[in-house]
Order: structure tokens, then C-alpha cells, then sequence
């Protein structure tokens, strides 16, 4: 790769990622409606299952644990139980998950709540 060389030559890898610190818009808004929500886990399951989109989830626990976050640890837990460790590992990673459910021991139920609810006004394995 000479002076007169036309193919153009990649200095390396980037050194560092995004820092996690800034929260993108969508998950700012979701934390401000945890917030909003004063204590109130019907309400949080309700605005879990009908208006929040499911692959944000994770995104949303994962800065909803963060100490700064201003969220209640006890939606931090329903937020692990909604998910479900399945798909916050698939999210995050074994090595995050752990250090989260570390925070939170016993919410990581295997099956989480997300899957329960059959939307017809029962759950799975109960009569209606």
C-alpha cells in the first residue's frame, strides 16, 4: 500500500462503544411513566402489556435498574418477572442478566409474565 495505492486502509477498531449513560428518547419516555405511575402495579402491568412494545422491554429494565433511574425497586422486580430471564438473556447477555438478577434475586421466574396473560381474560393453566 504504497502513495499511489487506490484501496483505502481501515486505521482499526472504534476504542470505546456508546456510553450507556445516554438514554435513548423512547426509554427516557418510559422511565417518566414509571415514574408517573406513584406505586401503582395493576397500572404497570396494564401499561406493560398494552402500550409498551415487548422488544423494548429489556432496554427498559435494564435502565430502570440503574441506580439514578428514579424507578421503585418494585417495579424494577415486575419488570424482571415480566420479562422473564429467556428473554432478557437473549437481550442482554448472561453476564449482564446475572448481575442483575444478583440485584434482584428470586424475580427471574423462568417462564416471566409476559407469556402468561392469553389475552381472553384468563391465564395460562386457570379457568376463565
Amino acid at each position: 500500500m504504497g502513495m499511489g495505492d487506490p484501496t483505502a486502509r481501515l486505521s482499526g477498531w472504534p476504542r470505546s462503544s456508546t456510553a450507556e449513560r445516554d438514554i435513548p428518547d423512547t426509554i427516557a419516555y418510559g422511565l417518566a411513566s414509571l415514574r408517573d405511575m406513584n406505586g401503582d402495579s395493576m397500572r404497570l402491568l396494564i401499561w406493560l402489556n398494552n402500550d409498551w412494545p415487548d422488544h423494548l422491554i429489556p432496554a427498559l429494565t435494564w435502565f430502570a435498574a440503574q441506580p439514578r433511574s428514579g424507578v421503585s425497586q418494585t417495579f424494577v422486580k415486575y419488570l424482571i418477572k415480566y420479562a422473564g430471564p429467556e428473554m432478557l438473556e437473549r437481550a442482554f447477555g448472561k453476564r449482564r442478566l446475572r448481575e442483575l438478577l444478583q440485584r434482584y434475586p428470586g424475580w427471574g421466574d423462568p417462564a416471566g409474565l409476559r407469556g402468561r396473560f392469553d389475552g381472553f381474560g384468563g391465564t395460562d393453566g386457570l379457568p376463565n
